[in-house]
Parts: structure tokens; C-alpha cells; sequence
């Protein structure tokens, strides 16, 4: 067990599995050992509280996205601040990295597109009707899954940077979004409900803590 000063609102794994690295309240990124459960860094810089963080491809940077609606990177190698832009104008509440873009939603409403190198905006997506709250990728990159407190999960196609698919509403706001490795499936939270959803086809399934009903695929 590891004990944090202040709670944490974003957790990151690396690959090989040896740190957790833990973000939140206290405006700073804390690495840890996963088998010993000791302190190994400590990354600063942002100045309010992170909603989400994002290790880069090679793992030898680390994205935050915070309250300020700014972007902040920071290389592992020797554990300096190396970026941060202010990337929207209200709280970034999710943050994804593609193959070479970086995604963020926003307050705002939007999911900006930045170059996951530079940072330049790329763009934004424009959809949503409500806060942009939960981000997921494909394991290839190909589909971008965002949600939010329209109560809607929307598929991108990250080529052409339409809406693939719009998922059937949910009955409350979206908080998360995971996807299978294969890709085939998606998984959504709400207040009190999972939605279980077949990625490839119109399937889906629903989770939910009330009457502790099982998952179904129908």
C-alpha cells in the first residue's frame, strides 16, 4: 500500500510494469516503485491540480493535463519540465496519446489535436454538447472514443477526423472509457452503471451496480 499526502485523480503503468506513477491535488506527478512501493521522483511544475496523465510512446516522457486547461511534458531521462502550453481555456478533464498526436478533452467542449513532439495544435473535434470527460484509443491508433456529460460516446476516425459512430445514449454523464486490446470492445462508466459495447457492430451490453445485475452482449 502506498500512502499519498493528497488523493490522486490520475494513475499511469509503464510497460514493463515496475512504476506507478500518481497525480492530483497536489499539483504534482510522484513515480513509485511497484514492487517496493518507493518514493523515485517527483515532477513539478503545474501549478493546480492534474485531471489526467499520459506516458508518450517510448516512455521516456510523460504528458499531464490540468485544471488551468494546460499541457505539460516532462522528460524521463532527467526528470525536467521540457513543455507546457496553455492548450484550452477551461480544465482539460481527459488526455490520451495516439502515434504521434496527443488528444485532450476539454470544458470547453472540444478534443483538441496536438503534435504528442512539439505540441502545435493540430485541431480540435467538435461534437460533443457538453464537457469532453473521458478519452480512450484503439490499440492501433485508428479509433479515437470520447465521452462526456452529454451522455454520449462518440467514435473518430483519426484520419479523417469525423465521427465513425455515435454510440446509443447513456442515462447519465460519461466518467471513463477503456477499450479491449484486440479492439473489438469498449467499456464505459457512468454514476452508477458500466456499458459494455461491441466496437465492430451495433451490439451492446449493459453493467450495473443496482440489483447487481450481470453483463450481457445481446
Amino acid at each position: 500500500v502506498i500512502k499519498l499526502a493528497k488523493s490522486a485523480r490520475a494513475l499511469a503503468i509503464n510497460r514493463q510494469g515496475t512504476m506507478l506513477f500518481t497525480a492530483g491535488y497536489d499539483r504534482q506527478i510522484n513515480g513509485w516503485d511497484m514492487q517496493t512501493g518507493a518514493h523515485l521522483m517527483r515532477l513539478t511544475g503545474s501549478q493546480h491540480l492534474i485531471h489526467a496523465i499520459a506516458l508518450g510512446r517510448r516512455e521516456d516522457r510523460i504528458y499531464a493535463a490540468n485544471y488551468l486547461g494546460r499541457i505539460l511534458v516532462w522528460d524521463l531521462k532527467n526528470n525536467t519540465l521540457q513543455h507546457r502550453i496553455q492548450a484550452h481555456q477551461k480544465p482539460i478533464r481527459a488526455l490520451v496519446v495516439g502515434l504521434d498526436s496527443l488528444y485532450t478533452g476539454s470544458e470547453d467542449f472540444t478534443i483538441g489535436i496536438f503534435d504528442a513532439h512539439s505540441l502545435q495544435k493540430r485541431g480540435e473535434l467538435n461534437a460533443h454538447r457538453d464537457i469532453v470527460s473521458a478519452l480512450a484509443l484503439s490499440s492501433d491508433r485508428r479509433w479515437l472514443y470520447s465521452g462526456g456529460a452529454d451522455q454520449r460516446v462518440l467514435m473518430w476516425d483519426t484520419r479523417t477526423k469525423q465521427v465513425s459512430r455515435n454510440f446509443d445514449p447513456q442515462d447519465d454523464r460519461v466518467i471513463s472509457l477503456a477499450t479491449s486490446p484486440q479492439g473489438r470492445f469498449l467499456a464505459s462508466s457512468s454514476a452508477d452503471a458500466l456499458w459494455l459495447w461491441d466496437a465492430q457492430s451495433t451490439r451492446h451490453g449493459e453493467v450495473t451496480t443496482v440489483g447487481h445485475r450481470q453483463a450481457s452482449i445481446s
